[in-house]
């Protein structure tokens, strides 16, 4: 006979698994990383993911359920307490852009933020794909991180597809564009990153703003703002429906703000601390490649990895900002 209780225990169990599986494709990660971390099949996360497992009982479960499951939570639950280490500073430029996507969501419009690399733009996406993560069972948010590869908008429509878990196999365009209007629900939100990559695919994005009655946000820099805004008509429908909000660089509150959620070093007296300050607000407001609260950050990171007994103070902060944008950006950040 079989141990009801313990049916029960198992699926509440499944159930827990596949809602934190639910808010980690919100938050755009990869299901071909976690594929392959766990060793399971891709199909496999697909089905979960889909609520496919919740209702039968635990005998009814198919063979690989209970093993593909705990691999998952174990790699979840490795992902958490790397985030719960890494957290974020909740600054006015975050805060705003947090607004602007939930306005969006509330009011199934569409929005674009723009501006300067590194000011938290992604970090305030991905924070809110988190909170109303779009489940198998119910509706909300799911972010995607867009790269040079979907150059079309079929190729776009599939990364979608894929961020939702949502298996295909090889369509037309408009059999594909049916089956994404197919699962999105009133009261999800789709959150695009990096949109300015994907060029003269953004065509689909009015499109399925109308046909899915949801609401968009497309987050891009300063290129992206060009390719749409700009003098070009190219993009004349999606620029005249968009709600453009432009963020050209963090302000000093931002930095006070990031200052003190990530904290100064302890042996430093007054004067010493008003110059760490003031030139943590000068990489931190310059809204070029070498600034921004990233780079800030960098900063801060490359200092106390390299240098663990010194003290950090504004004059060595200051000539960390080349060295960790070359080191970065060829790989040698431990050197």
């Amino acid at each position: 006979m079989i141990d009801q209780t313990a049916q029960e225990i198992d699926r509440k169990s499944a159930l827990l698994v596949v809602e934190r599986l639910n808010s980690y494709i919100a938050t755009g990660q990869s299901l071909d990383r976690l594929a392959y971390i766990c060793s399971v099949d891709e199909r496999q996360i697909q089905s979960i993911a889909a609520g496919e497992i919740i209702g039968r009982k635990d005998d009814d479960l198919v063979y690989w359920a209970k093993a593909t499951l705990k691999r998952i939570a174990e790699y979840l639950d490795t992902l958490e307490t790397i985030e719960d280490a890494a957290g974020h500073a909740e600054t006015e430029t975050f805060k705003r852009i947090y607004g602007l996507i939930s306005h969006a969501h509330r009011n199934n419009s569409i929005v674009a933020i723009t501006g300067a690399g590194g000011i938290g733009k992604s970090d305030a996406a991905r924070y809110y794909a988190a909170t109303p993560p779009r489940r198998y069972n119910q509706p909300g948010a799911v972010y995607v991180l867009l790269n040079e590869t979907e150059n079309s908008p079929r190729q776009v429509i599939l990364k979608i597809l894929h961020h939702l878990g949502i298996p295909v196999n090889t369509q037309s365009q408009r059999s594909l564009m049916q089956r994404l209007l197919s699962v999105f629900r009133p009261g999800d939100h789709l959150i695009l990153d990096e949109c300015q990559k994907i060029k003269e695919a953004l065509e689909i994005v009015s499109s399925l703003h109308d046909e899915a009655g949801i609401g968009i946000t497309l987050i891009g820099n300063p290129v992206f703002s060009s390719l749409v805004w700009g003098d070009s008509n190219t993009f004349a429908a999606l620029a005249s429906r968009a709600n453009r909000f432009d963020f050209p660089a963090n302000s000093i509150a931002d930095v006070d703000a990031w200052l003190k959620w990530h904290g100064s070093p302890e042996d430093l007296d007054t004067n010493e601390r008003l110059a760490l300050a003031a030139a943590a607000r000068k990489i931190g407001t310059n809204g070029q490649s070498n600034g921004g609260l990233r780079t800030l950050a960098h900063c801060f990171l490359l200092y106390e990895t390299l240098y663990s007994e010194a003290r950090l103070t504004g004059k060595h902060l200051e000539g960390m900002v080349s060295r960790t944008k070359n080191n970065l950006r060829n790989g040698k950040a431990g050197q």
